[in-house]
């Protein structure tokens, strides 16, 4: 089967199959191979016996044993039909109740069975459906849950590391998740703080820079502490909001720009507090480049669901609502014309400087692959945002803290877009910019598969089973 990530046709719900099929499989079952077909060829040898030893004057019970073993045989011979045809369910045993696990029937559907003596790895062996789900297109339609029914997690069941500078960006972020889960014991050396939780096959784990305290070196201290917490991530996402530059391209406040690396960058750039370039970090690992272009390819054709999962996440979280929806529209106005009047409101300035733009056919925000410049200090004028793009080389959006990430914690950054970087900067967007950029990392989330993540080495390591965990 494929993955629900990522899949046209989710598997039907095993649940709804009666409860008489059910047990006519388990009893069937009960039967080894080996004595079904002993048994068959004793019982043809019987008939055939009784055949040729039959005596002259017919004998009434000679007769009787011609008439009903071949109808046994017959009957077995369908039973054991029925047994093969449905063989391909798998029954299990719940550990708690003894009642049959709809789960562990699809892991083996979707897990066949491998040579003896290596363990099925944790990861793939609790897939069970928690009853939820989220619709991504046509690609998602349920989630699953990564552990066992009354299963808690350890620092070592999750993957995925997600930093945010914001708490707008963090509730965006707790709210994209498929299931949260309770918080583990603060480690000694660890002052951050978590949200724990999964997002389709991947347990994800979300943190916050400190509360007004934003830049390089403190996103650089909090990813390292993350990683000597949680040791079994191997992939990073930086989400959060950031200032896009419109005379690079058609990029509207909403929009979502993700770092793409380049002959000439890894995707962001480091600038000093000149905004000159000082450095080229690192390229994001090749597990994330991979479902970028595997996603990118599906927003070709299909189109992003962006606006859905927002939709979804506001109709689950109805209290995000006031944060999220914008409480002004999307108004550019000249490089070169300052903002007038009170800050945070632009109802002062002269509406004759507003850029017309072309009136989009998608209604949902649209991603801007290119590259990001991670500067010091925030930028307000439009001439210079214009300058400071150009001459880095075409940079679509300027943001704060992915300078100190992109080297010692490798990670994807992902932007939506707030404000244009110029004087008319305000927060009116930021809610919704930061649920744009969650909801992509979602989506980009759903084309990752759990394999790509972990190696069978690393899985192995990091999932330990006792004596009553089975092997093949």
């Amino acid at each position: 089967m494929r993955d629900v990530l990522g899949a046209r046709f989710p598997p039907r719900d095993r649940d709804s199959r009666s409860l008489g099929r059910l047990n006519m499989i388990i009893v069937v079952k009960l039967v080894p191979d080996w004595w079904k077909i002993a048994s068959l060829f004793l019982l043809l040898g019987c008939m055939i016996i009784a055949w040729t030893n039959k005596p002259a004057n017919g004998a009434v019970i000679i007769n009787i044993i011609i008439i009903i073993i071949p109808v046994l045989v017959a009957i077995y011979l369908a039973c054991y039909t029925l047994y093969r045809l449905l063989d391909r369910y798998e029954v299990g045993e719940d550990e708690n109740d003894g009642t049959t696990s709809a789960g562990d029937a699809w892991a083996q559907m979707r897990y066949p069975e491998q040579p003896k003596g290596r363990r099925r790895p944790r990861l793939q062996h609790h897939n069970t459906w928690n009853g939820t789900g989220t619709m991504i297109g046509d690609r998602i339609s349920r989630t699953y849950s990564l552990l066992a029914p009354n299963q808690s997690p350890s620092y070592n069941d999750y993957n995925v590391g997600w930093i945010s500078a914001l708490p707008i960006e963090l509730a965006a972020a707790r709210a994209m998740l498929d299931e949260i889960h309770q918080p583990l014991l603060a480690r000694e050396f660890d002052d951050n703080t978590y949200v724990l939780g999964r997002i389709g096959f991947h347990n994800v784990v979300i943190t916050c820079l400190p509360y007004g305290v934003y830049g390089p070196v403190t996103a650089a201290a909090v990813a390292t502490r993350m990683r000597s917490t949680f040791q079994s991530i191997r992939l990073g996402l930086m989400v959060g909001i950031g200032g896009g530059v419109p005379s690079q391209g058609d990029i509207r406040q909403g929009d979502v720009v993700v770092s793409k690396p380049s002959t000439q960058s890894g995707g962001v750039l480091q600038c000093d507090t000149e905004f000159e370039q000082t450095s080229t970090l690192n390229n994001p690992p090749h597990v994330l480049l991979n479902a970028l272009a595997n996603l990118q390819a599906i927003h070709i054709v299909e189109g992003n669901c962006i606006s859905g999962l927002v939709s979804t996440m506001l109709s689950q979280n109805p209290a995000l609502k006031d944060s999220v929806i914008p409480t002004e529209n999307d108004r550019l106005f000249a490089a070169s014309y300052d903002h007038c009047g009170a800050k945070g409101s632009c109802k002062d300035c002269d509406e004759r400087h507003l850029i017309v733009r072309k009136t989009r056919e998608q209604i949902s925000p649209q991603v801007h692959y290119g590259q990001i410049a991670s500067v010091t200090r925030v930028l307000r004028n439009g001439t210079t945002r214009d300058e400071i793009a150009k001459r880095l080389g075409g940079t679509l959006c300027f943001e704060m803290e992915a300078a100190g990430l992109m080297d010692n914690f490798p990670c994807l950054v992902i932007r939506g877009i707030s404000d244009y970087a110029d004087s008319h900067k305000n927060d009116h967007w930021q809610g919704y910019a930061a649920a744009t950029a969650a909801a992509y990392a979602k989506e980009l989330l759903s084309v990752i598969a759990p394999r790509e993540i972990a190696t069978q080495r690393e899985v192995f390591q990091q999932y330990r089973h006792d004596k009553q965990d089975w092997v093949y």
